[in-house]
């Protein structure tokens, strides 16, 4: 199986309870993509924020840091467009849209602001 097609899951559980657990996720995601050139990393990018109020803020500061360390697909709450646009400029921020066409893209669309 090409690595290409391998995604792999890193858990996340809630910081509400134990504040090192995003920590750790950023740091598996780093491990596992240092470790294992090629594959993908994704995971429930909401569970980080389960049962802490203002639960969209610190879902987008835990996928910005996230994408920075290596990840590559999120499952995320399709109706948050601050998330969404989190995620387009952090991908940008990490160098992972080449000539900033998704970026733009988005914008002329849009779906960014």
């Amino acid at each position: 199986m090409p690595l290409d097609d391998v995604y792999i899951d890193p858990l996340v559980y809630p910081l509400s309870t134990n504040p090192q657990s995003a920590k750790a996720t950023l740091d598996a995601i780093d491990a596992i993509m240092k470790k294992f050139p090629g594959v993908h990393t994704v995971c429930g990018l909401t569970n980080v924020s389960y049962g802490l109020p203002a639960r969209k803020l610190v879902n987008r500061a835990f996928l910005a840091a996230a994408i920075a360390v290596g990840l590559d697909a999120a499952i995320i709450d399709p109706t948050d467009r601050a998330l969404y646009a989190m995620l387009k400029a952090a991908t940008l921020v990490a160098g992972k849209d080449e000539f900033c066409m998704d970026y733009i893209a988005s914008f002329r669309a849009g779906k960014i602001e």
